[in-house]
């Protein structure tokens, strides 16, 4: 799956569920959360967020997390 970078052009709804997200990684976080946040409609955003990304807002939360775990990760040493 290939995400769309923050630094692409994207509406300012969708950089705000962004930052969000990077802010709070380590927390629950789900679309009514974005909603809240932003001030739009679940489906609204869930809308303008998968035209700006293309992913919707759980894929996107969900590869962010993978992506910050892998990063943590450490192999086992070969002895």
């Amino acid at each position: 799956m290939r995400l769309k970078k923050k630094t692409d052009v994207i509406s300012k709804p969708v950089s705000q569920c962004v930052d969000y997200i990077y802010d709070h990684i380590n927390e629950r976080i789900t679309v009514q959360t974005l909603s809240g946040y932003t001030g739009l409609s679940v489906s609204y955003l869930s809308r303008v967020f998968k035209q700006n990304l293309g992913v919707s807002v759980s894929d996107y939360v969900r590869e962010r997390k993978s992506k910050r775990r892998r990063r943590f990760c450490v192999t086992p040493m070969q002895v």
